[in-house]
């Protein structure tokens, strides 16, 4: 019994850690992910206003790599004005912030 204890014990340790590692290797890639997004957003911004027009969503779109990049990310590039629609909180542009939280977020929901 003593034996056994101990065991599940040990095995009950390492699931924990185990499971603190996974919360930390998530943290991690959602961080890089809104860094890189944040970079695309700077690409797309090409008029430096800090806000994307639709027509630089656009013009984003239509980079075969930005394309296969949302896609992987579960994201459909196909419908430009939906896309901008759920990214925009309504004012007809889409800032930084509404751009990388918006992508992490439908990134979430895919």
């Amino acid at each position: 019994r003593i034996i056994s204890a101990l065991f599940l014990a040990e095995t009950m340790q390492q699931a924990n850690s185990d499971a603190e590692v996974m919360v930390l290797h998530n943290i991690d890639k959602t961080h890089r992910l809104k860094r890189e997004v944040g970079e695309l957003f700077d690409a797309a911004d090409t008029s430096g206003d800090g806000l994307l027009t639709f027509d630089e969503l656009e013009t984003l779109l239509t980079h075969k790599k930005v394309r296969a990049w949302l896609t992987e990310l579960g994201i459909n590039p196909n419908d430009t004005q939906m896309l901008f629609e759920l990214l925009d909180d309504g004012d007809g542009a889409v800032d930084k912030d509404e751009f990388v939280n918006g992508v992490a977020k439908l990134k979430g929901e895919a």
